[in-house]
């Protein structure tokens, strides 16, 4: 990569691979993909099938066309939801060992407020899946009659969080790439002696 597009990059994001072990990059990989998986898939229900099931005049079909969709999308959101947590638990390990007494002092408040934004983005990510998602796609299951009112609030409601859940994201990934990545520190050059 040349020095010219280097420069305006944040610090950290143009070594990893070469600054990196394998197993950080690995979960760093891990964290990004699971990371795409969960805003694509929140995403999509805002912007395709929420529309699609509003398009549907019969609440019947619509809450059909609610619950086929989220009867994918609640557990691929949970999983994702899970293995970002957990492989930036992992990342988050490797850099307090990579930094050693310097962590809290290179972290401080920044890393409070991105765990603090990662809980309410879980949160929100729970609340999508099991407060509203599973509702719709049990009374879909089970054949409950549609009432039409309840629907549409439930539709709203889905609307406000997956957006809501999606902004508390990218701040979340905006914080967490001001973090970067600590260098692994290499060993000094062996000195040469005079001849």
């Amino acid at each position: 990569m040349s020095r010219d597009v280097a420069l305006p990059l944040r610090r950290g994001l143009v070594n990893w691979p070469r600054t990196m072990s394998g197993g950080d990059f690995f979960g760093l990989l891990l964290h990004v993909a699971s990371l795409i998986v969960y805003g694509g898939a929140t995403l999509a229900i805002v912007a395709l099938v929420i529309p699609a099931a509003r398009a549907v005049e019969d609440p019947t079909i619509r809450r059909t066309v609610l619950a086929r969709a989220l009867y994918i999308y609640d557990p691929l959101a949970i999983a994702a939801l899970g293995v970002l947590v957990m492989s930036g638990a992992t990342n988050l390990t490797s850099y307090k060992a990579a930094l050693r007494v310097g962590f809290f002092q290179k972290m401080g408040w920044l890393l409070v407020w991105k765990l603090g934004l990662a809980f309410l983005v879980v949160m929100a990510g729970t609340y999508i899946t099991f407060g509203i998602g599973h509702r719709i796609v049990r009374d879909e299951g089970f054949g409950e009659p549609v009432d039409p009112k309840w629907l549409e609030s439930m539709m709203r409601r889905l609307n406000g969080a997956c957006i809501a859940s999606l902004v508390l994201l990218l701040v979340t990934m905006w914080l967490g790439m001001e973090l970067g990545h600590p260098a692994t520190p290499t060993p000094a050059p062996a000195a040469v002696a005079a001849p």
